[in-house]
C-alpha cells in the first residue's frame, strides 16, 4: 500500500512545502477456517469463520521533504503478534426471494513500527510505534435472491464499524466510530 501525501504547513507565518510518501508491505502466513451448519431450524443458516495470521511481517518505508528541512528516509522492518479475525453470520429465508441476515467480525491487530517526524529545529526524529488495535463490525442486511450475475445477488445492508487502539509508546489511546450502508451484490453461504 502506498500512501502520498502533498500540501503546506504555516510554520511562524511562513509557508512550508511538504511530499510525504509511506509505503507499507505486510508479509504475512494465514491460516482461513469455515464451518456452515444449514437449516438447524427451518429456513435459518449459520456460518462462523476465522482467520490467523501466525508470522507477519511489517515493512514501512518513508521519505519526506518538507521545505527548509532535509529529506527525511526512514524505515522499519518489524515482525509482528498474532493477528486474528473470528465472524459469525446468520440469515433466514422467510420468503423464497429475500433472505435476512446479521453479520458480525471482531479483528485485533498489533502494529510495530516507526517513522519520521520534523522537529521545530528543522530536523527529524524517530518515533517508535507500538499499538494494538481491536475492530467490531457488526450489521444487517437484505439479500433478494435473484442471480444477477455469476450466483451474486442484490443486496442493502447496515453496519456499523467501532475501532479502538491502544499506542504503547505514548500511552494514548483512539477510537473511531463508522456507520454504512451498503448497496451492492454478494453471494450467500
Amino acid at each position: 500500500m502506498k500512501k502520498k501525501q502533498t500540501g503546506f504547513v504555516s510554520k511562524n507565518n511562513v509557508r512550508l512545502d511538504y511530499n510525504h510518501l509511506v509505503e507499507i508491505n505486510i508479509q504475512s502466513f494465514m491460516f482461513a477456517s469455515d464451518i456452515s451448519f444449514y437449516n438447524i431450524i427451518e429456513g435459518v443458516n449459520v456460518n462462523f469463520s476465522g482467520l490467523l495470521n501466525l508470522a507477519s511481517k511489517l515493512d514501512v518505508s518513508q521519505k519526506t521533504e518538507l521545505t527548509g528541512f532535509p529529506t527525511a528516509n526512514g524505515t522499519s522492518n518489524e515482525n509482528l503478534d498474532l493477528i486474528y479475525e473470528i465472524r459469525g453470520n446468520i440469515n433466514y429465508q422467510p420468503l423464497n426471494y429475500l433472505t435476512i441476515g446479521l453479520e458480525g467480525r471482531y479483528r485485533y491487530v498489533p502494529l510495530k513500527y516507526s517513522l519520521q517526524l520534523a522537529r521545530a529545529d528543522n530536523t527529524f526524529e524517530t518515533v517508535n510505534y507500538d499499538t494494538e488495535e481491536k475492530t467490531f463490525f457488526y450489521g444487517t442486511y437484505m439479500m433478494f435472491n435473484t442471480e444477477l450475475l455469476y450466483g451474486l445477488q442484490p443486496t442493502v445492508g447496515f453496519y456499523i464499524e467501532k475501532i479502538q487502539g491502544v499506542e504503547k509508546v505514548s500511552n494514548s489511546s483512539y477510537s473511531l466510530s463508522n456507520e454504512y450502508v451498503s448497496l451492492g451484490l454478494r453471494s450467500s453461504f
